[in-house]
């Protein structure tokens, strides 16, 4: 709700920061999974 960005919207852009290339990945996650 503070960052007025749809639900789909945001899950997709936080997996993208997480999940990219070792070298582009700007957040760190625990496991393998897809959870944020």
């Amino acid at each position: 709700d503070q960052t007025c960005i749809a639900d789909r919207e945001l899950k997709r852009n936080l997996q993208s920061l997480a999940m990219g290339k070792p070298s582009q990945r700007v957040l760190c996650r625990k496991g393998k999974g897809k959870d944020i």
